[in-house]
């Protein structure tokens, strides 16, 4: 029934090898596999798992140096958020020798995040021209420093940013929207740890667009990057069939279905 509804492209499972692990821990994988895990459990779940699409975004920035558009499975942001994903970055590139385990790299992470809790940044309406959302104009508030956009209910490392709807309904990775919040600052970012703090909800959308006036930091999950003066847009791109684990214990974290 698979290979009936999706063709040739094969469903893809995840591996929880990697330091936060949300897409794995979306799909009910986990958030780490390590030597106290059975392989031969792995694949059991493998064979019994259940086949659900997952949308893509193409994220495109555009600058006077040209364009270049990536895909993106997992979550953007750009501006404070992306700053600590970006100083990380740096750090690693600097010393790779260090950055051989899932501690080390959460430990420099927090440091690199506490650093950014005592320096100045300047608040996104002095970054940002413009911010739109399926073609509606939306005003950055002065206390903005950073937006997250997610495709997912979880972020760096299992923290469910967005939280539930009134209604009840949760995030799903399947119908064709992103979730947009904004932090207020480097404390607000750090209180996100907690897990008693969420950042402000500014839209649900298939499309955004913001215009830049001043370079800023971006990151398209986990690869960061310093943005130079243009426009970025978000768009839907595709879906792709994704392996769900239906452990016994399991509780679905995404409204698919």
């Amino acid at each position: 029934s698979t290979q009936s509804t999706w063709g040739e492209t094969p469903p893809v499972g995840i591996i929880p090898l990697g330091t936060g692990n949300d897409l794995a821990r979306t799909l009910g994988w986990g958030g780490y596999y390590g030597p106290r895990h059975s392989a031969a459990a792995f694949a059991a779940d493998v064979l019994k798992a259940k086949v659900l699409p997952m949308d893509r975004w193409t994220v495109t920035c555009e600058a006077q140096q040209g364009a270049k558009s990536v895909i993106m499975n997992n979550y953007f942001s750009l501006g404070l958020d992306a700053s600590i994903c970006l100083g990380f970055h740096e750090h690693r590139e600097r010393n790779v020798d260090r950055f051989q385990s899932r501690t080390c790299n959460k430990c420099t992470y927090a440091r690199v995040g506490a650093q950014h809790v005592f320096a100045t940044h300047r608040p996104l309406s002095m970054l940002l021209e413009g911010l739109e959302v399926d073609g509606k104009v939306v005003v950055v508030e002065p206390n903005w420093h950073g937006l997250i956009v997610t495709n997912l209910p979880f972020y760096s490392a299992g923290l469910n940013l967005w939280g539930t709807q009134p209604d009840g309904r949760r995030q799903d990775i399947g119908d064709g929207l992103v979730e947009v919040m904004a932090v207020a600052g480097p404390l607000h970012v750090a209180s996100l740890q907690t897990r008693m703090v969420h950042p402000q909800r500014v839209a649900q959308c298939s499309s955004l667009r913001l215009r830049v006036k001043e370079p800023i930091a971006v990151q398209v999950d986990g690869e960061p990057w310093m943005q130079d003066l243009g426009q970025i847009t978000l768009g839907h791109a595709h879906r792709w069939p994704m392996l769900q684990r239906l452990a016994e214990k399991h509780t679905r974290v995404c409204g698919c279905g």
